[in-house]
């Protein structure tokens, strides 16, 4: 059974690993784990944290279909690490 820790740990090495390749190159491909971390954080209550994944899946997709306009991808990326980061101190 996860915890939140387990959880929060999961998701950072996730944002790290997009960090380290590029924000830009979020692609479908990242839709799944985020989609495994949405179950996870849904299963614990964490409300908040299901919003946010969530919207970044969704701004994923629509950043594959339209690559030309990745600022809400961008922006949604940043606002679920720092609300990573926030939950970790």
């Amino acid at each position: 059974m996860h915890t939140a820790e387990q959880l929060m740990s999961e998701l950072a090495s996730w944002l790290d690993s997009v960090l380290l390749r590029g924000v830009g190159q979020l692609c479908l491909d990242d839709v799944p784990e985020l989609e495994r971390l949405i179950q996870v954080a849904d299963r614990l209550g964490m409300s908040t944290l299901v919003e946010l994944l969530t919207m970044q899946a969704t701004h994923i997709r629509q950043y594959v279909l339209q690559p030309s306009q990745p600022d809400e991808c961008i922006r949604s990326f940043f606002r679920l690490a720092a609300y990573t980061k926030m939950a970790t101190f």
